[in-house]
C-alpha cells in the first residue's frame, strides 16, 4: 500500500515536470530590434502565463495574464510616460466587471462597467482637469436611459435619453453660460426649439414622423425672419422658404431641390415691393430681371 502511494506521487511530480518543460519562452521585437512582448507559449504555440509588451521606446505598454490564448485576470495598458492607460479584468478575452481608464497627467478618464465584453450599466467620463465630462448608463453595449454630458467648467451640456437605439423624451443642450439652446422633443415627432445665448427664441421646428413639417426663424428681438416648408424628410434639402424683414414685409421668396436653389426667387424690397427674380436650376442661375 505504501509503495503504491510513493508511486502515485512519483507519476504526478512527473506529469507536472513534463507539462512545465512544455511551455516555452517567447520574444518578439520591433522593427528598432527593441523588445515588444515577451512571455511563454504552450507547445500548440498558445500565450500562457504572464505577458509583458513594450513600446519602441522600450517602456512598458501593457501587462496580463494568458489561459490558452486568452487573456483572464487583471490587465494593465500604460501611457508611454510611464503613467497607467487603463486597468481592468478580462475573463475568457472578454472584458469583465468595472474598468477604469486614464489621461497621460494620471486624472482619472473614464469608468465603466462590462459584462462578456460589452459595456453594461453605470459609466462616467472625466476631463483631464478631472471634472466630469459624462455620466449615464449602457446596455449590451449601447447608451440607454438617461444620458448627461457637461463643460469643462463643470456647467450641464447636455441631458438626453435613449431607448431601443432611439432617442425618446426631451433632449436639452445649453449654453456655456447655463442658458438652454436646443429643446428637443422626440415624443411629439423630433419637434425642436432654439434659442439664443440671452435666452430669446429663434426658431421652431415642427416635424411630422416623415419629416415633413415648418421651421420658424425669429430675430432675437422677437420678430419672424422666415418660414420653412419642407416637403418629405427634411435632410433631403427639398422646402420652400418666406423670409422676411423686422417690419413683417416679404424679403425674399424661394424653393430649394436637393440644397440646391431651384425654380422662381423673388427678392423685395422693405416696404414689400418687388425688386429683383431669378430663374434658377439645381443651384444654377439661368436669369435675372430687376424690377
Amino acid at each position: 500500500m505504501f509503495v503504491n502511494r510513493i508511486f502515485i506521487v512519483s507519476i504526478l511530480v512527473l506529469s507536472a515536470c513534463f507539462s512545465f518543460a512544455q511551455n516555452k519562452e517567447h520574444k518578439e521585437y520591433h522593427d528598432n530590434k527593441k523588445l515588444a512582448a515577451e512571455g511563454q507559449m504552450t507547445a500548440e504555440n498558445k500565450a500562457t502565463g504572464d505577458w509583458k509588451f513594450y513600446y519602441e521606446s522600450g517602456s512598458l505598454r501593457a501587462e496580463g495574464s494568458f489561459n490558452n490564448d486568452m487573456l483572464n485576470g487583471v490587465f494593465k495598458e500604460y501611457h508611454e510616460n510611464g503613467k497607467l492607460k487603463s486597468v481592468g479584468a478580462y475573463k475568457f478575452d472578454k472584458k469583465e466587471s468595472l474598468w477604469k481608464e486614464y489621461h497621460a497627467n494620471g486624472q482619472l478618464a473614464k469608468e465603466d462597467n462590462y459584462k462578456d465584453g460589452l459595456s453594461e450599466g453605470p459609466y462616467k467620463s472625466y476631463y483631464e482637469n478631472g471634472q466630469l465630462e459624462s455620466s449615464g448608463n449602457t446596455k449590451d453595449d449601447l447608451l440607454d436611459g438617461e444620458q448627461r454630458s457637461y463643460y469643462a467648467n463643470g456647467k450641464l451640456k447636455q441631458v438626453k435619453y435613449i431607448s431601443n437605439r432611439r432617442g425618446t423624451g426631451v433632449w436639452k443642450d445649453y449654453y456655456e453660460n447655463g442658458q438652454l439652446k436646443l429643446e428637443t422633443d422626440y415624443s411629439n415627432r423630433e419637434n425642436q426649439k432654439g434659442y439664443s445665448e440671452s435666452g430669446k427664441l429663434i426658431y421652431v421646428w415642427e416635424m411630422d414622423s416623415f419629416g415633413s413639417g415648418t421651421e420658424k426663424q425669429y430675430y432675437e428681438t422677437g420678430e419672424k425672419e422666415a418660414d420653412i416648408f419642407y416637403a418629405g424628410n427634411r435632410l433631403n434639402g427639398n422646402f420652400s422658404f418666406n423670409q422676411y424683414y423686422k417690419n413683417g414685409k416679404n424679403k425674399a421668396i424661394g424653393k430649394y431641390k436637393g440644397g440646391k436653389l431651384h425654380g422662381e426667387i423673388k427678392e423685395f424690397d422693405e416696404n414689400g415691393d418687388l425688386k429683383t427674380s431669378y430663374i434658377y436650376e439645381n443651384g444654377e442661375m439661368k436669369s435675372k430681371v430687376s424690377h
